[in-house]
């Protein structure tokens, strides 16, 4: 009997922007924005290379690329729901060769074997599930005894600092917030990793923070996400009205055009082991 098709959740990467390839070049900034200290993070955590990785949510493969360089024998399976950013995946690191494999599919029911991996990475993807307990129980599933899984992640309480402020952008977030949380998503998911990790049957969970800034970054590796268009598509969907655009696009043009600028932006990260020993074994 063939699977049921997976829920897609609140992200479509054709519906987040003005056009998918506008997309991409969000995706690709914010993949890069605070990668540093994630890949020490990792490393703190226990990922070593020669390891074999599920990236959980691997969109067109930036973090997979990134991944498969620092560590050269790494080995990375990608699992990516949207055909077209999973052709992208393979596309970006098809020189790694069989390193890197793309699987089309969903966390909620990935189809792989039980025990398989090292090390799992979900990176902005819990946000958006309709049910990121089940997405950890696959994780753990899939995982090798001791194997660890990592979730990087947002909450809007703790989301980052802009100065100068930009208030008049808050009622905007909070509408497209709102309008994520109708498809099934959570912007405030960061504050219940570490609780879903032990509901998922993962010990020794850990809670920790990242951050990139302006003062160290500069500007440009955050302008993918001071593009008001990307609240576009919330308009055509009714979600969002015209004047909100026109709001966020007169915010952050202000903020640009301040004489010294300066942006933060914090993840979450939460990591928990598999025991040597389970229930089931």
């Amino acid at each position: 009997m063939a699977r049921p098709a997976p829920a897609r959740g609140s992200y479509d990467p054709h519906a987040a922007h003005r056009d998918f390839e506008s997309e991409v070049a969000r995706l690709r900034a914010q993949a890069l924005v605070t990668w540093p200290k994630e890949a020490a993070r990792l490393e703190g955590y226990g990922l070593r290379d020669g390891m074999s990785v599920l990236e959980i949510g691997c969109g067109p493969g930036f973090v997979t690329r990134e991944l498969l360089g620092r560590w050269p024998s790494l080995k990375v399976t990608g699992l990516e729901l949207d055909a077209d950013l999973a052709r992208q995946a393979r596309k970006l690191n098809r020189r790694a060769g069989q390193r890197v494999r793309v699987v089309e599919g969903s966390i909620l029911d990935a189809g792989l074997r039980d025990n398989r991996f090292d090390f799992a990475i979900a990176r902005l993807v819990f946000q958006h599930l309709p049910d990121p307990l089940v997405a950890a129980r696959e994780a753990f599933r899939v995982l090798k005894p001791r194997g660890k899984l990592v979730v990087v992640d947002v909450d809007d309480a703790l989301w980052g600092i802009a100065d100068p402020a930009l208030p008049e952008l808050a009622p905007v977030l909070r509408k497209a917030a709102g309008a994520q949380s109708e498809r099934g998503g959570n912007r405030l998911i960061g504050r219940r990793l570490h609780r879903l990790l032990l509901a998922a049957g993962f010990v020794d969970p850990d809670l920790d923070a990242v951050v990139g800034h302006s003062d160290q970054l500069g500007l440009e590796p955050f302008r993918a996400n001071l593009d008001a268009d990307r609240f576009r598509p919330l308009v055509e969907q009714g979600l969002l009205e015209e004047t909100d655009v026109a709001t966020a696009r007169a915010a952050y043009e202000r903020f640009l055009g301040s004489p010294a600028p300066f942006l933060l932006t914090l993840y979450l990260v939460a990591c928990g082991a598999k025991p040597r020993r389970t229930r089931r074994s």
